[in-house]
């Protein structure tokens, strides 16, 4: 949601797609600070 609120969705969503096809999903640099902002904010993690 972050990266939404600092660029258009439209470009969000290209680069989404640019990087899964480039790196795969678990390496998708929105993937990797999505997940790393789930480890600091999730208090279940």
């Amino acid at each position: 949601m972050r990266q939404i609120e600092n660029a258009s969705l439209d470009k969000i969503i290209t680069q989404h797609y640019s990087d899964l096809a480039a790196y795969g999903y678990d390496n998708a640099p929105l993937e990797v600070e999505a997940f790393e902002a789930n480890k600091k904010y999730s208090a279940d993690w």
